[in-house]
């Protein structure tokens, strides 16, 4: 099955697949056509063809401007650090404790910084994956589960193993919490406040209920665009 876009580039099997099915379905093909316009602005092949074969193996799904959602678990700052500019409470990841990670924070490094072997399990780069593979790392109180948001341009490996559930990427941004996770607080000190809004967090417009939204349209997408064997 040879699919090609209007660059006259072949599409990866998988995507092809999907295409058809929801042509047949008579689905809208708009947020993917803007996927796979941004899919293969990619610079690296092998990018282009892991990625999309790890959002259907993960059922993650495809906003509506053609982005990535998945999620991300980080940890609540312990202390201020004035040299990376965070504050007790905020939100940092969890390997360096260095980087800020609030709702609306866009974390991003060089992508020739970034590991692109897929053989490698854990090397540099900036992290993510699916629900599945996180949801045991978020069970600590200190714990906080995001969603994020991927450009497919900045998709850089999708290790082979842990069923290819994580991967690298250049640049996300920190779209919402996941869950009732931004209910959780650090140690006792209330870190969101109904009455004075967000402590530390960044003052951004609550997208919990947009994400959701999407994650409960992926469902139903992915439930009803099984792709044929």
């Amino acid at each position: 099955m040879c699919i090609r876009d209007s660059n006259n580039k072949e599409l990866p099997t998988e995507l092809a697949k999907r295409i058809i099915k929801m042509i047949d379905e008579e689905m809208d093909l708009e947020p993917l056509i803007k996927f796979i316009e941004r899919l293969h602005m990619n610079p690296s092949f092998n990018s282009v063809q892991q990625t999309y074969a790890f959002l259907e193996t993960n059922m993650l799904p495809i906003t509506d401007e053609g982005y990535i959602l998945a999620y991300k678990v980080v940890k609540f700052a312990d202390q201020n650090s004035d040299e990376h500019g965070f504050k007790r409470g905020d939100l940092v990841d969890c390997y360096t404790g260095t980087v800020r990670n609030n709702i609306g924070d866009v974390v991003e490094m060089d992508r020739n910084q970034v590991d692109d072997d897929p053989n490698r399990l854990c090397s540099f780069g900036l992290h993510g994956g699916s629900e599945g593979y996180y949801n045991s790392l978020r069970q600590s109180p200190n714990n906080v589960m995001l969603v994020i948001k991927i450009d497919p341009v900045d998709m850089v490996a999708v290790p082979k193993y842990h069923h290819e559930s994580k991967f690298r990427c250049c640049k996300y941004e920190v779209i919402s919490y996941f869950g009732n996770d931004g209910e959780k607080k650090l140690e006792d000190e209330i870190v969101v406040n109904e009455k004075q809004g967000a402590k530390s967090f960044d003052s951004k417009v609550d997208t919990r209920a947009q994400v959701q939204q999407a994650l409960d349209i992926a469902t139903v997408s992915y439930t009803h665009l099984t792709l044929p064997t």
